[in-house]
């Protein structure tokens, strides 16, 4: 069996780690329900991605209301008291009452943040004649002369978002907590999450768990809450299981070296053509090119595959667009189509993925 088939079917078996900590109790609560904000200067995003820019930070203990759960681990909860969102002057007619109607067709309405002026995120849109809160106006320094932008009430429908892990529906959990010690439990938890993803990207033989290992042993002595000790105990399951998938695959090189692989080529099986390259011209065409590997996701929201180079170096993080099945070309070399962003504290840029082709010229 070629090695990194192997690999990828290991992989996988990590892939779905919430597993590990068995049935979530919220996934169950029935919409809306109160939750509670765990820690300081917890952010609440425009979109249910880490790109996406904060609109503010609560304090620990604040009361929000959650109406569904995004399968990225992200929490849609309705709008602050203290949030806004952006609708043009062109597209208003403003009234002396503090209200103002809508002048056009399906007009775009952008979610405010109070930490910046970013206003690129529209999650409704206005149709004609619906009457709108104002909440003052503002000349935003890039915009043409004259342009007007209004703070509105968010409008019906739309929403911030807040991670899961951020909130528990115990209003006693804050409290719970020691003074002081809550917000260094989850640095040090976010930091060994961040360690073993960029870990698990490189080749098995390269992981060095010992170290990592460690530390989620002390986290889970320091948990003192059902949450902090079912997050410690998910990251320690995650890194046993590298551990034993890196002794599995040492055993696997050891029955077939690389050497005697790379002087004996495997013969194509009856029926498939053997590994034939694309031109460089073809691509080109391409926002991101190599082998896709399957990642264990360092947390909920982290990217779930990354397209590496020949040496195991990666070159892009991946995440598919809806409707998208990246699992099929794992272990494949493939060129994808899509959108590119930055991938938060990553070095490499993440791509969302529309379009997917082997450039492996592999048939099945």
């Amino acid at each position: 069996m070629c090695r990194h088939l192997v690999l990828v079917t290991l992989l996988c078996v990590t892939t779905p780690a919430v597993a590990l900590a068995g049935p979530d109790p919220a996934a169950e609560r029935r919409f809306p329900y109160k939750a509670y904000v765990l820690t300081d200067d917890t952010p609440v995003r425009s979109g249910p991605a880490d790109t996406d820019y904060p609109t503010e930070k609560l304090k620990a203990g604040m009361e929000v209301e959650v109406y569904r759960h995004h399968p990225g681990g992200w929490c849609a909860i309705r709008p602050l008291e203290s949030s806004f969102s952006w609708v043009s002057g062109r597209d208003l007619k403003v009234g002396d009452d503090g209200l103002a109607e809508v002048t056009g067709d399906r007009v775009a309405v952008a979610v405010g943040s109070q930490l910046s002026d970013a206003r690129d995120v529209t999650q409704v849109h206005l149709d004609r004649g619906e009457i709108v809160a104002l909440r003052g106006t503002k000349q935003p320094v890039a915009s043409p002369a004259g342009a007007v932008w209004y703070k509105i009430t968010p409008p019906s429908g739309e929403f911030r978002w807040i991670l899961r892990k951020d909130i528990d529906p115990d209003p006693g959990a804050v409290s719970k907590l020691p003074t002081g010690l809550q917000a260094a439990f989850h640095a040090e938890l976010d930091e060994v999450n961040a360690q073993l993803s960029i870990t698990l990207v490189e080749e098995p033989t390269a992981w060095s768990l010992g170290e990592l290992s460690r530390r989620a042993q002390l986290l889970l002595g320091r948990a003192q809450t059902p949450l902090e000790q079912r997050n410690a105990r998910l990251l320690a399951d995650r890194i046993a299981l590298a551990e034993d998938i890196k002794q599995r695959f040492a055993t696997l090189k050891l029955a077939g070296s690389d050497a005697t692989r790379r002087r004996e080529p495997l013969a194509a099986p009856a029926g498939t053509q053997a590994l034939v390259a694309r031109p460089q011209a073809t691509l080109d065409r391409f926002d991101g090119v190599g082998r896709l590997r399957a990642v264990v996701p360092a947390k909920l929201g982290a990217p779930r595959y990354a397209l590496v180079d020949e040496r195991g170096n990666v070159r892009c993080y991946v995440n598919p667009a809806p409707d998208v099945n990246l699992s099929y070309y794992v272990g494949r070399r493939v060129g994808i189509n899509g959108t590119r962003t930055s991938a938060g504290d990553q070095q490499a840029e993440l791509v969302t993925a529309r379009n997917v082709t082997a450039t492996d010229s592999r048939l099945r």
